[in-house]
């Protein structure tokens, strides 16, 4: 050690003047006087206080004593001789060797110090002496003792016990460790003993004791002697030999080691204390007294605690500024410590510098085992000057680096091993979590699916699993990114634990919670591979190691750094699992096999084989090297990455190649210089000469700590605030924007801070860290490169400016390689121009903050996990592209690129019609398109809010995807334009009744009276694999006036119905045969069609509940004649009877007489017969009856009983089977709810005489019960309750509008309905196309149903908030960033202005949703518009759209302006909204139901048409479905008919029978008369003159008849005396013969002579013979 001033060797380097002191005797001093000075101990020199000084000098008695107060001087001792000062030094010193003080005796007179030497150097080597045999030795001499008994002990139970192998290798096991524990304890103690009797030969340097080797303290060699420092040693020696590192043990072997050798590689375990120890060891045996001891780490942290941890380890042991950190940046500042700990990346740059290891002695790398690019770069280097300078040592220090691989490349140097002192660690290999039995214990809470991957769930389930059954210690998970460690501490909860994350970008504070204590829980860490090497964690006991890391690579193939998820190696493997074995025995789970670790690399991958190799190459042709394939790596790189870096740096301009060899440029010079990775330096050169010189420094800065800066951390409330706050601190040009604004504010912020970073979520860390960085450049820059950073800023990120435009064209042309392009969807993401490949951009990324997104931008890496994203994204001009690429170039990428085109003006079920079931017509078109166009990327997007229709095509496929789409949503529109209703006029059976097609405007489209057929059925040999939008567009193309379609419900398991595809009902009868005609036999999908007419049907079912009976009666007549059993007839002829619709006429006259309205037969009541079967002789008919006319029922079948029809022949008689059928069915739904009851009515009837039933469940889940009785009132009886039960009841409410009925819809309505249904035991059914809502269940349960869901509804329809698009094509972009900024993140201004309001904004979907009263939301919504107005950048975007029309009046509303316009009925604002589908104009639904009704009550309001000024659409069929229902729109339809009869001219009439709903068509005068036969109240009528039937009577004869009828008669009477009237009722008689006793159809007995009248026959034949003699004329 040398000495600072030669006069005086016991000066301190750091002695001031004396302070103010108080004296105790106040003589002079003696002229040969000698002084001693007690010096306290910094930094505050505050103890020991005077009391305790004048204590301890009280027993010296000097001559003169002076105790100071405070300061470095404690007190001042005055001797008169020589030897009493001598003797006072000795005795202060040795009172310090006791440990009773700390103060340091200083001798100033040089006399005095070389007369107290020897004594106090005597003394020193006896208080050596005496540690050889302290108390510490002594104790671990004793453990030594109880090791070595230990070791005999378990010798002894191998040698005499016979053990199965496994105990065998138990003990052997044991025996090795014990062995290997006591040879370390004694190699401990040998090293203390060498280290006390190194110092001892140092105090007594005369002596000839000498040890062999290297010296332990060389350093205290030599007559310049410091005894603070060498007591300090000796204290430090102790506690090292009590902290009993590993490394303690081989101190003096790797010492003579270093010494002997050039190059050491020194793998120590971790914890084995190498770090630390090894630059001490070297300092205090003074090998490096030549020179600087440097000691370089992968990380800046790691050098700055390494070099803080030595230097509070050594403190007193050396000078001043012994130890020392330096930082990346320091320039070509030579070495002025003896120690230096600094980054690999520091040694490089000062050698790239031209100021070479001058000054170095050791060079120590440590953690080689990274393999870092420096690190590789570093040895490289070292390697050459090894060369030059044989006193120059290197020791390569790592854990578990590839000790061989490093040896060859160092010419085969000397490896040593130190081992460290882990516990045993228990490996358990489980590859597969949910097979492993133990581990599918856990809550449910912990099987929920991980957001990011299934590997994250594995590890948090395996911790539940230790947790709950392993003893007490802490449990460290390994996961691979911060999102994974939030996500598990999340999932993971106990009360018994604590629960931490730890990860990178947690401050200091939360990092260190992870090394507190929590007494009485346990610790459950959950880390990323952070805690892998950098951390040490004493109380983890349990490890689990899913085997996975994060890791950034670089692709030389594509130029591009991806950032994924990789398989670890072997020895992260150890080191993971070495972290369980700090302070015992552990375990360590690896969730994969041990044939899996087998297979992976035995050591971690240099990272120069995994990086962007630009600083490395920059770096070696620094060196000189112009060929950097031939540079002498530790491990080759890839020789196409090196081409890659060469490629890179000349675009940046930083080499030229000449002669296919590359040298530096200026540029590349100064980035040498600059020693930051060359893209970082290339922007802050280019900054500097646009004038941006700060600019460019913060970028770089924050560009390199870009990850960290925002903290996005906690729960999901404060993961949201944190989104929040960053949304007012992004800039609309990308991340490095926002990021260099970010630091602006945080620079500019006059307060705390830290408390900025809390309140706006920025990692203070972080900006720390940036403020060093941009510290270091600004001193590296004024040092090497002579530039001065200014302190202002030029960019202001308020205020576009040309600083824009400029820092864009900087930040592009240094990331060239990174260029991407936007393909026109979201989907598809970016185009990275370099790799063609589509990557979208990063959740975090600040442009998707905005409403659009840029054309073109650059990116520093991608991001895999396990979806690719690009990272710290930035816009780029386009003509700024031209600059990096040539002009054809871009022209030919755009056209890859996806355009838009919008179809609006589209209603809701237009759309929902287009998109098809679960979005399958959607799906097809799509699919078509692609193929059409033979781009996969086509795409169509049905937005069902703006009620249009996005199309993505590239431009020259743009047209035809807008004519192919645009024609299938015409023809849908046609569809549903044309969209009819097929009415009966009345009921009756199929064919029997004329039929209406009721379409829109609630017009009556088409009567067909003349039973012409309007629908086919459509069979085909495939019908269920059909295409069914193609087979319309094939139908409607070759024949126009397609009303409607139905799908065939058949069951494609019978054979019947595998053809049959479904009916096409047209609006003409001529329409459908056209049909039939072109239809037939043509080829679609590899069959041929076949159409056949069919009659219509409304399909409505009965009108009333039915109870069916069954007649039969014979064809033929009976003649067989009988032998015994066996009845033989003989051969005829069959005979001819009436057809099936005469016979169902007959019974329908023969029963209508027995019902209530007999003019009106098929209301109560329906007649089907049917042909007979082959070989059987019996017609057979059903009759279907309504339940409620049992009794009529009754009469009417009594009365058929026995009886023939007038149409059949007298032996054709009618026998009716007295057992009645009823059926009933409900769905499965409704069966589960009402099975209690259901069951309980059936048991009772059992015990019914006559009645039997058949409950089965079909293959659709349709319950069906059949009821069987011998009377129509008993199966009446019997069905009613039960027909109650599976009808359910119809909820009708005022409260329940359409609004309130459509949240049925939504999540939350749906809940409400579960749970109501879960509640009351009930079923409730929501019909969305009549909008009616049933409720099956009890009775009492129903009711309380209904009541619960209107009161739900209601709440909910209250509840419902308003939801404001800031996102949107007539918007500002940052319309969702000015609101944050105006309103605060939490939106507090609103709350403020509107305490009763809730508001929440949803960053993601751009979306505000409000809370509140109606008045509150207008008021938000006002608010929201004003700040629309502010922004000033309310142009309207026009993007290119198309209506199925064409025509503007198919334009639609925006939603903003539909929420402020009035309702063009009521003109009030829209209540309960209704859009009408032709034309999209919002109504109040109560508004449009007023209209229909007044158009059924006034019958002038046909067509029903919109109301909007200007409009006049027609209402669509799908409208008045969802308006009215079922029953008012069959009296919309009754009005409509009479409306389309009256506005006919008198072409047809309606049946003069009251209340007939039938209607024929009138005659033309010229016609033939023919008569029309009512088919509902069977009336004859003349179609002439619509008065009866007159066959053999012209109209006018009629009519003159029906005016005078007695005309005829009296010219028909006259002349005749055979005709007179009867006297009674005036009735005409002809006597035409017999006597003259006339009875009259009155009943009165007549005188035909006299016409006297007689009450009976005798009393007229009396009154013949008393008056006129004669019962007849006499002629």
């Amino acid at each position: 050690m040398a000495r600072s001033h030669a006069d005086r060797p016991f000066r301190p380097p750091d002695r001031g003047p004396l302070p103010p002191h108080r004296s105790q005797q106040h003589r002079q001093p003696h002229p040969q006087s000698a002084a001693i000075l007690l010096l306290r101990a910094g930094p505050d020199f505050s103890s020991p206080p005077a009391t305790e000084v004048d204590a301890l000098v009280a027993g010296l008695r000097p001559d003169s004593l002076s105790v100071f107060s405070s300061g470095r001087h404690a007190a001042r001792l005055l001797f008169r001789s020589l030897p009493a000062a001598a003797a006072a030094a000795r005795d202060l010193w040795s009172l310090r060797l006791e440990g009773r003080h700390l103060l340091t005796p200083y001798l100033p007179d040089a006399a005095l110090a070389a007369k107290a030497f020897p004594l106090i150097s005597s003394l020193f080597a006896s208080h050596a002496s005496r540690l050889l045999d302290s108390d510490l030795v002594s104790r671990l001499a004793a453990r030594s003792s109880q090791l070595a008994a230990s070791v005999q002990s378990v010798k002894h139970r191998l040698r005499v016990r016979r053990s199965n192998l496994r105990d065998f290798d138990q003990l052997n096991l044991q025996r090795k460790t014990l062995e290997a524990d006591k040879d370390l304890l004694d190699a401990k103690i040998a090293e203390y003993k060498a280290a006390m009797m190194s110092i001892r030969r140092a105090m007594l340097s005369g002596t000839d004791e000498e040890e062999e080797g290297v010296d332990l303290f060389g350093i205290v060699e030599g007559d310049d002697v410091d005894f603070a420092r060498v007591h300090t040693m000796m204290l430090r020696e102790c506690r090292r030999l009590n902290e009993g590192l590993p490394i303690y043990a081989y101190r003096r072997k790797i010492l003579n080691h270093i010494f002997a050798n050039q190059v050491m590689i020194l793998i120590g375990e971790t914890g084995s204390g190498k770090s630390t120890q090894l630059v001490q060891y070297l300092a205090d045996s003074g090998l490096a007294a030549n020179g600087s001891i440097v000691c370089t780490q992968p990380r800046k942290i790691a050098a700055i605690t390494l070099a803080r941890r030595v230097d509070e380890e050594s403190n007193g042991c050396y000078a001043d500024n012994f130890v020392s950190s330096c930082s990346t940046f320091s320039g070509s500042r030579g070495f002025s410590s003896e120690i230096i700990f600094g980054t690999d990346s520091y040694l490089l740059h000062h050698c790239m510098n031209d100021t070479g290891l001058d000054g170095v002695s050791y060079i120590i790398v440590d953690e080689a085992h990274e393999r870092s690019l420096n690190t590789d770069l570093l040895l490289a280097l070292i390697k050459k000057e090894l060369l030059d300078r044989v006193d120059l040592r290197l020791i390569i220090m790592s854990a578990t680096a590839d000790a061989n691989r490093l040896a060859e490349y160092f010419y085969g140097c000397q490896t040593f091993h130190v081992k460290g002192r882990n516990f045993p660690v228990e490996i358990k290999y489980i590859p597969d979590v949910s097979v492993d039995a133990s581990f599918n214990t856990v809550p449910n809470s912990l099987n929920d699916a991980c957001a990011t991957a299934s590997y994250v769930n594995d590890v948090v389930r395996v911790v539940s699993v230790i947790h709950k059954n392993e003893e007490e210690g802490a449990i460290l998970a390994f996961l691979t990114s911060q999102l994974e460690v939030e996500w598990a501490c999340e999932n993971f909860s106990d009360a018994s634990a604590v629960v931490l994350p730890m990860h990178g970008k947690l401050s200091h504070v939360e990092q260190s919670r992870v090394f507190n204590s929590y007494p009485g829980k346990r610790k459950v860490i959950f880390c990323t591979n952070m805690a892998e090497t950098s951390l040490t964690i004493k109380e983890v006991k349990y490890v689990v190691d899913p085997g996975l890391a994060k890791e950034s690579r670089f692709v030389p193939s594509s130029g591009l750094n991806v950032l994924k998820v990789n398989w670890i190696s072997q020895s992260s493997a150890n080191q993971r699992a070495g972290r369980a074995g700090r302070t015992g025995a552990g375990k360590c789970y690896r969730l994969y096999s041990e044939s899996h670790f087998r297979m992976m690399e035995v050591h971690q991958e240099p990272e120069i084989r995994k990086v962007h190799l630009g600083t490395a190459v920059l770096r070696i042709l620094a060196l000189g090297v112009r060929d950097a394939q031939n540079f002498e790596f530790v491990d080759a790189p890839n020789p196409e990455a090196i081409n890659m870096a060469l490629k890179n740096l000349e675009q940046l301009g930083a080499v030229k190649c000449k002669c296919n060899l590359f040298e530096l440029t200026d540029t590349g010079r100064y980035l040498v210089k600059l020693g930051i990775e060359p893209r970082l330096g290339k922007i802050m050169l280019d900054c500097f000469d646009s004038g941006l010189r700060k600019e460019g420094v913060i970028l770089a800065a924050v560009m390199a700590n870009s990850s960290s800066i925002f903290c996005r951390v906690g729960t999901n409330e404060e993961k949201h605030k944190a989104d929040l706050q960053k949304v007012r601190l992004c800039h609309q040009d990308g991340d490095l924007f926002t990021l260099l604004a970010v630091y602006k504010k945080w620079e500019d912020g006059n307060g705390n801070r830290n408390m900025w970073c809390w309140q706006n979520s920025i990692n203070a860390k972080t900006m720390r860290k940036c403020q060093e960085t941009i510290s270091e450049l600004e001193n590296c820059l004024k040092h090497e490169l002579n530039i001065i950073v200014p302190s202002y800023w030029c960019w202001n990120p308020e205020v576009p400016s040309m600083h824009d435009k400029l820092l864009k064209r900087i930040i592009l042309s240094s990331l060239t390689g990174n260029l991407a392009m936007f393909l026109g969807h979201e989907k598809f993401g970016y185009q990275v121009i370099s790799t063609d490949q589509a990557v979208n951009l990063h959740p975090s990324c600040s442009l998707l903050n905005y409403g659009s997104k840029p054309e073109w931008v650059v990116f520093t890496e991608i991001l895999s996990i396990p979806n690719q994203y690009l990272v710290c994204v930035t816009a780029v001009d386009h003509d700024a592209l031209y600059s990096v690429h040539s002009m054809s170039f871009i022209h030919q990428l755009e056209k890859h690129k996806l355009q838009i085109k919008v179809i609006s003006g589209l209603g809701h079920n237009l759309l929902r019609r287009f998109c098809g079931k679960y979005g399958q017509n959607q799906h097809r078109i799509i699919s078509h398109l692609k193929e059409e166009c033979r781009d996969d990327r086509i795409t169509v997007e049905i937005n069902f809010k703006n009620n249009e229709v996005v199309l993505f095509a590239t431009r020259q496929d743009i047209e035809k995807v807008f004519c192919i789409v645009n024609g299938a949503l015409e023809c849908e529109a046609k569809m549903l334009r044309n969209e009819c209703l097929e009415r009966r006029l009345f009921p009756g059976r199929p064919g029997s009744s004329p039929l209406a097609l009721f379409g829109s405007g609630a017009e009556i489209k088409h009567l067909e009276l003349g039973k012409r057929y309007l629908t086919v059925e459509v069979l085909h040999q495939n019908a269920h694999d059909i295409n069914d939008k193609e087979l319309i567009f094939l139908v409607g193309s070759l024949i126009p006036g397609v009303a409607n379609f139905h799908k065939s419900a058949g069951n494609f398991r019978i054979a019947s119905d595998e053809t049959k595809w479904g009916k096409l009902t047209f609006l003409k009868p001529e329409d459908a045969e056209e049909a039939v005609l072109k239809l037939n036999g043509i080829e679609f999908h590899g069959s041929s069609l076949k159409v056949v007419p069919v009659c219509s049907s409304d399909n409505r079912g009965l009108p009333f509940p039915a109870v069916r009976a069954r007649l039969s009666w014979p064809c033929n007549p009976s003649r067989g004649r009988a032998f015994g059993t066996r009845l033989l007839r003989p051969r005829e002829a069959p005979i001819i009877g009436p057809s099936v619709s005469a016979c169902e006429e007959a019974l329908i006259r023969e029963i209508s007489s027995f019902m209530p309205n007999k003019s009106f037969p098929g209301q109560n009541f329906r007649v089907e017969v049917f042909p007979p079967e082959e070989n059987n002789s019996m017609m057979r008919a059903t009759i279907t009856f309504d339940g409620s006319l049992h009794r009529e029922a009754a009469r009417a079948l009594d009365h058929l009983e026995g009886s023939f029809l007038p149409c059949c022949q007298p032996w054709q008689m009618i026998r009716c089977k007295h057992v009645f059928h009823s059926t009933l069915s409900c769905p499965l739904h409704v069966y589960n709810v009402i099975s209690q009851e259901v069951n309980s009515l059936l048991e009772s009837f059992r015990s019914q005489k006559g009645v039997s039933y058949n409950f089965e469940k079909t293959d659709n889940g349709i319950f069906r019960l059949k009821l069987t009785a011998n009377a129509t009132k008993t199966i009446a009886d019997l069905r009613r309750p039960l027909e109650i039960l599976m009808k359910g009841n119809t909820i009708n409410h005022p409260d329940l509008t359409i609004s309130a009925v459509q949240l049925l819809m939504s999540h939350d309505g749906v809940v409400h309905l579960k749970s109501i249904e879960q509640e009351t035991g009930t079923y409730i059914l929501y019909d969305r196309q009549s909008l009616n809502i049933k409720v099956f269940g009890h009775q009492d349960q129903m009711a309380t149903a209904e009541t619960k869901l209107v009161h739900a509804l209601t709440e909910l329809l209250e509840k419902k908030p308003l939801e404001i698009s800031l996102r949107g094509h007539n918007l500002p972009p940052d319309l969702m960033k000015k609101t944050v900024e105006n309103f605060g993140v939490d939106l507090e201004g609103l709350k403020k202005e509107m305490p009763a309001v809730n508001v929440e904004l949803h960053k993601q979907r751009h979306l505000l949703k409000v809370w509140g009263s109606k008045e509150d939301k207008r008021r938000v919504e006002g608010m929201i518009s004003e700040l629309i107005t502010s922004v000033k950048q309310n142009a309207l975007v026009q993007l290119p759209s198309g209506s199925v029309g064409g025509s503007k009046d198919k334009q639609r509303v925006d939603d903003n302006e539909l929420a402020q316009d009035a309702c063009p009925i009521c003109l009030c604002e829209t209540e309960d909204p209704f859009e009408l589908e032709s034309c999209g104009h919002m109504f109040c639904w109560a508004c449009l139901v007023d209209q229909c009704e007044s158009a059924m009550k006034s019958h002038d309001g046909f067509p029903v048409c919109c109301l909007k000024t200007g409009c006049k659409k027609p209402f669509l069929i799908v409208d008045l479905k969802h308006l009215v229902s079922n029953e008012k729109l069959e009296d919309l339809f009754r009005a409509s008919l009479r409306t389309f009869v009256e506005s006919r001219a008198g072409m047809y009439r309606f049946c003069p029978t009251p209340d007939c709903q039938s209607i024929y068509q009138v005659a033309a005068p010229d016609a033939e008369t023919k008569p029309f036969v009512c088919g509902a109240c069977y009336v004859e009528i003349c179609t002439k003159c619509h008065l009866e039937y007159h066959p053999f009577m012209s109209c006018e004869a009629y009519k003159q008849y029906k005016e005078d009828p007695d005309a005829t008669l009296l010219e028909w009477r006259r002349g005749k005396e055979n005709v007179k009237n009867c006297p009674s009722c005036g009735y005409t008689i002809e006597k035409s013969e017999g006597c003259n006793h006339v009875e009259c159809r009155c009943g009165s007995h007549i005188c035909w002579a006299c016409l006297a009248n007689f009450r009976s026959s005798e009393e007229c034949y009396g009154h013949l013979r008393s008056a006129h003699q004669s019962f007849v004329d006499i002629v």
